[in-house]
């Protein structure tokens, strides 16, 4: 009876956890490699093996570490030395260093894990691309990708304006499947100063989030348009005696402005031109009636009649 009540005490003790050998050797892997989203995750798995080659005693504890992200402390291994942690990432891009160590083993093992493929490009498209000196709504879009062109998901971006108020007041959006994500502006006529032409729309993948932690953004400038257009034009000296430059003033209108200018040359080629800024070379010097018409969206127009004198004074005399 004495000898069964001195036992029980010892019966009942917790069982140490087995210790690794000293001379036992760690082997890492990751699968997979390579986490594409930050917040993904990798299984980390250590192969922990006797200095004969024999698997270490099931229950030893394999201690885990990383420096980026996050992975459990301990795991214990198997019947074949094998042990399993999940390295998770925590929305930070970069480069994760993960160390396993045990009792036994001199230098602990390590191997590298990116997390997050780095953005390389972000587009954005506002539509529309202008709006009326009475305000209006633009619906913003962001395209994120890497360096493959391929669209990222799961990203945080942040948009920006000048004027106006956002729909997302300035907080971080996700990006889709394809890697697109969106926002809404709206702007009343208060948010605009007097005879203000345009403003700047702003997007910034959030976090850095670009090779080497640098920032990838795009901005976009946004036109406001007021009512009708107002054409309007000056002249400079081209490359040579009889070549003009002309330099389009024009300003206002809905929507995009067409150009038709006529160079005051009847019969002679080229006297037309469809284009913002033309360039015409006359055929002698002498007084030319220009005339430019601008039509907006709305088919408004406006026209600006000058007479100009070949060859234009560049001031230089």
């Amino acid at each position: 009876m004495l000898l069964l009540v001195t036992l029980l005490p010892a019966v009942g003790c917790d069982k140490a956890a087995p210790v690794a050998p000293s001379g036992t050797t760690l082997s890492i892997s990751a699968n997979p490699a390579k986490i594409d989203s930050p917040s993904g995750t990798s299984t980390i798995t250590v192969v922990a093996l006797r200095p004969n080659g024999t698997p270490v005693n099931p229950g030893t504890q394999i201690r885990f570490s990383t420096d980026l992200g996050s992975i459990q402390e301990v795991a214990e291994a198997d019947d074949s030395g094998v042990a399993r942690a999940t390295l998770r990432g925590d929305g930070r891009l970069g480069t994760a260093t993960v160390s396993a160590t045990t009792g036994g083993v001199a230098e602990a093992a390590t191997l590298e894990v990116q997390i997050g493929t780095p953005a390389t490009s972000i587009n954005l498209q506002p539509n529309p691309t202008t709006i009326p000196e009475t305000g209006g709504t633009v619906q913003l879009v962001a395209i994120l990708t890497d360096a493959s062109g391929r669209p990222l998901q799961g990203r945080g971006v942040i948009f920006s304006t000048e004027v106006g108020e956002l729909r997302s007041n300035g907080t971080i959006r996700q990006t889709n499947a394809n890697g697109q994500a969106t926002d809404r502006l709206d702007v009343e006529a208060g948010d605009l100063t007097n005879g203000q032409t345009s403003f700047t729309v702003s997007v910034q993948a959030a976090g850095g989030g670009g090779e080497g932690g640098g920032a990838v953004t795009d901005t976009f400038e946004i036109r406001v348009q007021g009512g009708r257009p107002e054409a309007d034009f000056d002249v400079q000296r081209g490359a040579t005696a009889n070549e003009v430059a002309f330099i389009n003033l024009s300003t206002g209108g809905v929507g995009n402005l067409e150009y038709r200018w006529d160079f005051g040359e009847p019969g002679r080629p080229n006297n037309t031109s469809t284009e913002e800024n033309p360039t015409h070379t006359y055929q002698s010097p002498g007084t030319y009636t220009v005339r430019l018409d601008v039509v907006d969206d709305a088919n408004q127009s406006s026209v600006s009649i000058q007479q100009i004198t070949v060859p234009v004074d560049d001031g230089s005399n």
